[in-house]
């Protein structure tokens, strides 16, 4: 932690998941860019991002050079209308197949080409400012939060690698492998458990914060859905038809539940909380549906948000994002969490866990 006790802002990006509708944030994203003269990486201490809403948070903390990154918002959303279509393209015959034979519905080595082409080399602790990617661990049962910061553990794995894990919603790619302690291990998208990752951001920065340090945030949703499902229905569904209200509910609970949480936390002095998102009609909302009229559809309700709906708001925070984009970045040093402070699910072992499971008759 600095020597410093002058009192600090964190200025604190938080970006929801939401497959190709990940282009709403990335419009907004591109207005603060164009009304402050600077890049994200500049203007913010902490970046966190969920699943798409992690490609850009990584690519906007992408070196160019020491001080100035390679991508801008406008061409995170290039990124969106010119690879949606392609990453998200069904793999022939899937309606037939993705039930009977396994498998998942989209061809994770197009979502790595494209990766792969805006990552390369780059890793997690070249990031010109604090990045941090949520994603879930399968063996562990536990989720896994890749810190740019934590320069031994998490900064040598490649942007591309942790953009792909916390990108693997089930269904829709199949999970990633990485190796965590010389163990391959499998992660999925890190939206199953923290799709908006605000209270995630806010808990982290208070962790490394001085006692007189305040925190800004802004947070960026991906649109919502309204479509009810309805009880009629549901008492018919078949296990399988679960499937994806249960992702949908998951999600969107677990979202407007950080929002609320927020919203409260905000009348405590100190805390500045500003969320944007908006209602989008069912026919654009699916996750994956890249067709490009789509793909500009959702880029229009971005724009909505700014322009008509949220506008007032909007202007307010720019202003002030505007006025602490002169500050000094916040740097983190990282320290490992007392064992009091550490989770229960994170205190024993991985070796223990697999002896517990063994002994457990669970295998």
């Amino acid at each position: 932690m600095p020597a410093t006790t002058m009192a600090r802002t964190w200025r604190i990006l938080s970006i929801d998941g939401g497959g190709i509708r990940g282009i709403i944030p990335a419009v907004l994203l591109e207005q603060l860019e164009y009304g402050t003269g600077k890049q994200i990486a500049e203007i913010f201490d902490f970046i966190v991002g969920t699943s798409s809403g992690a490609i850009t948070a990584l690519a906007l903390s992408v070196p160019k050079t020491s001080t100035v990154a390679r991508y801008r918002a406008d061409d995170l959303i290039d990124l969106y209308i010119k690879q949606g279509p392609k990453i998200f393209q069904k793999k022939p015959f899937m309606e037939v197949s993705e039930w009977a034979f396994g498998g998942a519905k989209h061809d994770a080595r197009t979502l790595e080409k494209v990766l792969d082409i805006y990552f390369g080399a780059t890793k997690l602790g070249d990031a010109l400012t604090n990045v941090m990617v949520p994603t879930y661990c399968l063996e562990t049962r536990e989720p896994r939060f890749f810190k740019s910061w934590n320069k031994q553990n998490d900064g040598p794995y490649l942007m591309k690698d942790l953009a792909r894990a916390t990108t693997a919603a089930p269904t829709f790619f199949i999970p990633q492998r990485l190796m965590v302690d010389n163990a391959p291990m499998g992660f999925i998208d890190g939206g199953l458990v923290s799709n908006n990752p605000t209270m995630t951001a806010l808990v982290e920065c208070m962790r490394y914060a001085q006692p007189d340090d305040s925190f800004w945030i802004v947070s960026l949703g991906t649109g919502m859905s309204k479509r009810p499902y309805h009880y009629e229905d549901a008492i018919h569904w078949r296990p399988v038809d679960w499937i994806k209200p249960t992702i949908d509910v998951c999600m969107d609970g677990a979202d407007a539940k950080t929002d609320y949480e927020l919203l409260q936390l905000s009348r405590i002095p100190g805390i500045t909380y500003y969320r944007f998102d908006t209602v989008i009609p069912s026919e654009y909302a699916k996750l994956d549906k890249g067709q490009p009229a789509n793909i500009l559809k959702l880029r229009s309700f971005g724009e909505r948000i700014y322009q008509i709906e949220m506008r007032d708001r909007f202007d307010k925070m720019l202003a002030e994002l505007i006025t602490l984009s002169t500050q000094t970045k916040i740097p983190i040093q990282w320290t490992e969490l007392p064992p009091e402070l550490k989770p229960f699910a994170t205190s024993s072992t991985w070796a223990s866990k697999q002896s517990d499971i063994t002994h457990s008759g669970q295998r």
